[in-house]
């Protein structure tokens, strides 16, 4: 809101009328008339509210905005930037990251796809004991035990 509405604002849940606000700021009475019956109509003052409510009710809206430009220029961020914030905060989880960046939960999960920490683990055979690589978390058989086992049916 510009200073010259506070004053109105402010004049006016004071009891002032219009001509002695149009003196304090500088303006034409009917200026101030024309601003104090708009900002009525738009329900940025009301009868009975209070200076202290309406200034909590403007800080507000000032924070609102604040986050939604912040949301705005994440948005323009290249994709390596998205990421790097993805890796920072994926302990709060993909939604949080979504919402932060203003973007889908698939987005944030294909983000952090795209470069896994671990692509690959190395461990040894739970039967042969031969040390082979895998992408897979849950598996312990190197390839030859593990066509063994599903040739033996053991799952």
């Amino acid at each position: 809101m510009p200073k010259q509405d506070w004053a109105v604002i402010s004049g006016l849940l004071a009891g002032k009328k219009c001509p002695d606000i149009a003196r304090e700021i500088g303006r034409t009475t009917g200026a101030v008339h024309t601003r104090a019956n708009y900002l009525r109509e738009h329900g940025l003052i009301h009868e009975g509210q209070t200076l202290k409510a309406l200034h909590v009710r403007h800080i507000n809206l000032q924070k609102k905005q604040r986050a939604s430009r912040h949301l705005e220029e994440k948005k323009k961020w290249s994709r390596e930037e998205k990421r790097e914030f993805a890796k920072d905060n994926r302990i709060s989880g993909p939604s949080y990251i979504a919402r932060q960046l203003g973007c889908s939960v698939q987005e944030v999960r294909e983000l952090l796809a795209d470069k896994p920490m671990n692509e690959t683990r190395t461990r040894p055979c739970s039967r042969c004991r031969k040390v082979f690589t895998t992408r897979h978390k849950c598996r312990f058989l190197c390839d030859s035990c593990n066509s063994y086992a599903s040739s033996m049916g053991w799952f």
